[in-house]
């Protein structure tokens, strides 16, 4: 009996049937459209001239109350030191690339669904991936390392720039490192509106000016953020420990056919706060997300600084088809970490 007759029936029926040719779409689908928030608001800064780059921070001496009295000369010892609180900070310089090679059967005789040229394809990709590659470090609790022949050197994240304690390397000084005040360890469980002010008081306690600060943050802190502010839940009677299910009260305006339950901005005494979700935050060497997290920026005291943009470079095709590789030099550059704040839940 033919493989294309029914055991049953008889006949022929479409599975399986000989020499029955493939439907295969023209299309490639590409789900995963995660996006590089940091790294396309981070301002660029000078292009570094040396493996490790060093910049200044300064602050202005305390306001005295001391009086003179009329007629006193000015003494040798009255002379002050204008630089008494000049301090440098210094980091290291990043190198990251991706690399491709396609076979020349693949490149030139293959016709893949959706994809016109393999090669245009695959720089596509890599050039986001890389871009994905430094969002990742810039975003994340790497220290700087110091490189060797056989050790690659690796530029500050942002979870160990913002900080209290002293880094393990190239430490800020003391006068400059991230307070601990601004520095939040509270469970999400239990983070309010309070926390937010809090900080920002900090800051503003610490610089004198307003905090206008762009947080990136986790998708979980994203959505706490906005349910702190715009909604409650409604409690059964005068029992508070049972809400209801299914009543809400909404802090916010809302439409008659539609709810808005979203919250980017939030504007307090002491300066505002912008959030924007991350995909790619704390992430650990697993490739596991912090979603929990949170980091508050001033991003006018944050450079990205490169040393060469990441253009593909083409090599010889010796046989196994063309290659080429993508490679990026920077470095993360907070000029004064003071002014920073940052959420991680303990």
């Amino acid at each position: 009996m033919s493989a294309n007759v029914n055991a049953t029936d008889g006949g022929l029926v479409a599975v399986p049937q000989t020499g029955a040719r493939e439907d295969l779409l023209d299309i490639m689908s590409v789900i995963d459209a995660k996006q590089t928030p940091f790294l396309s608001m981070v301002s660029r800064g000078k292009k570094p001239r040396a493996s490790e780059v060093e910049w200044h921070a300064d602050a202005y001496a305390d306001p005295r109350e001391d009086a003179i009295v009329d007629g006193t000369d000015v003494d040798a010892t009255d002379y002050e030191n204008h630089a008494a609180n000049r301090a440098k900070i210094s980091m290291y310089l990043h190198q990251q690339r991706r690399t491709a090679r396609i076979g020349r059967v693949a490149s030139r005789i293959s016709d893949v669904a959706g994809i016109k040229d393999e090669l245009s394809n695959s720089l596509e990709k890599k050039t986001t991936e890389l871009r994905r590659d430094m969002e990742r470090v810039m975003l994340s609790d790497n220290e700087c390392v110091l490189g060797t022949t056989s050790v690659a050197a690796e530029t500050r994240g942002l979870g160990k720039w913002v900080q209290s304690g002293a880094q393990a390397v190239l430490p800020v000084p003391a006068a400059y490192r991230t307070p601990a005040a601004q520095n939040i360890t509270t469970a999400m469980a239990s983070f309010a509106e309070s926390d937010i002010q809090d900080l920002t008081q900090a800051i503003w306690d610490e610089t004198g000016g307003s905090a206008n600060l762009m947080t990136f943050c986790g998708s979980t802190w994203k959505r706490t953020f906005t349910d702190m502010l715009t909604s409650v839940q409604a409690a059964e009677g005068t029992t508070t420990s049972t809400p209801y299910g299914t009543q809400r009260v909404f802090n916010n305006a809302q439409g008659a056919n539609r709810i808005s339950n979203s919250v980017t901005i939030l504007a307090g005494d002491f300066g505002e706060i912008q959030a924007v979700p991350c995909p790619f935050i704390g992430m650990t060497s697993t490739a596991t997300v912090d979603k929990d997290r949170a980091y508050f920026l001033d991003m006018d005291k944050i450079k990205l600084c490169i040393g060469w943009d990441p253009t593909p470079e083409y090599y010889e095709d010796r046989g196994g088809g063309p290659r080429f590789m993508l490679e990026v030099l920077y470095l993360l550059s907070v000029t004064n970490p003071l002014g920073m704040g940052k959420h991680i839940p303990a």
